[in-house]
């Protein structure tokens, strides 16, 4: 996910999520890899935006990663707010836990819980494991965390009994919005974007061809927007997303996670400069396969 970005289909292991906990107060959550599902750590506290960009931020963490919904973040106008691979070693591995609580007559998950693995086999957990793995929620385990639930349990440590009967929904800006910390910066011009490249990263690991190949379908696009409304461009863009569809596997070059992203973020800055919202341009990001 581009820094600044909505929440994506997928995460790069390391993403920062930034969860709008008060008025200029974030929670961060971090995206582990190796499950199938969407797994996020949390950061201990509460950060401004800028605190969680400096070089020397070094937060605690809880131990216990956690399932959610992307698709869920993003309806919720979630954003990236950085990343940070170093911290994704300091989270236990993403995996189902089920509490004895959830246990019925026909089957027992222990004293402790159960930690169901990957090859289909439970493990029990033990005393000092379930203390560990559960000390998120307090005991209380949800297969799918909402982003509701997310902002509770910031709240529930981080704030005050007084902070919290003060806060209200409309207090709440989502990242993008505000007048300081978050806020988007403004976009280039269609004119200032005709001499961009957007995919010089992708040198010494993807062909020249298929690098090419991407830089000519953004400026083809480009250069076919002068002048229309945004909603034009909106079929413009989308018609760019199939493009990318097709070229997929082109030269022998499969898009991975980072370079999904990157494609993304070069057509989310020429949507920004035709005045598209994001609202509408998830219209556009509905088409990709990759």
């Amino acid at each position: 996910m581009p820094v600044g970005g909505l929440v994506g289909r997928r995460s790069r292991s390391g993403d920062l999520v930034g969860v709008p906990v008060a008025p200029s107060r974030w929670g961060v959550m971090v995206a582990i890899p190796g499950f199938d599902g969407d797994a996020y750590g949390l950061v201990k506290g509460l950060w401004s935006l800028e605190s969680i960009s400096e070089k020397n931020w070094t937060p605690e963490t809880f131990p216990t990663p956690f399932i959610t919904s992307n698709s869920m973040l993003r309806e919720f106008g979630w954003r990236c707010v950085g990343f940070r691979r170093d911290l994704v070693g300091e989270f236990d591995r993403p995996s189902w836990l089920q509490h004895p609580s959830e246990a019925n007559s026909s089957e027992s998950f222990g004293e402790f819980g159960v930690e169901n693995l990957p090859d289909g086999r439970r493990r029990k957990l033990s005393r000092a494991e379930a203390a560990r793995r559960f000390l998120l929620l307090d005991g209380e385990y949800f297969r799918v965390i909402q982003p509701d639930q997310i902002v509770d349990l910031f709240r529930e440590h981080f704030l005050s009994a007084k902070e919290r009967a003060a806060l209200t929904k409309a207090d709440i800006p989502p990242p993008e919005a505000g007048s300081g910390e978050g806020k988007t910066p403004n976009p280039r011009s269609l004119t200032a974007l005709r001499r961009a490249r957007f995919f010089s990263s992708w040198k010494g690991f993807a062909p020249t061809g298929a690098i090419k190949q991407a830089e000519a379908a953004v400026r083809e696009a480009i250069e076919s927007l002068n002048g229309k409304s945004p909603s034009q461009a909106v079929r413009r863009l989308t018609a760019l997303v199939r493009t990318f569809n097709k070229l997929e596997g082109t030269e022998g070059f499969e898009f991975g996670t980072i370079e999904a992203e990157t494609i993304m973020a070069a057509i989310r800055e020429v949507a920004a400069a035709c005045g598209i919202e994001e609202r509408e341009f998830l219209e556009v990001d509905s088409e990709r396969d990759f």
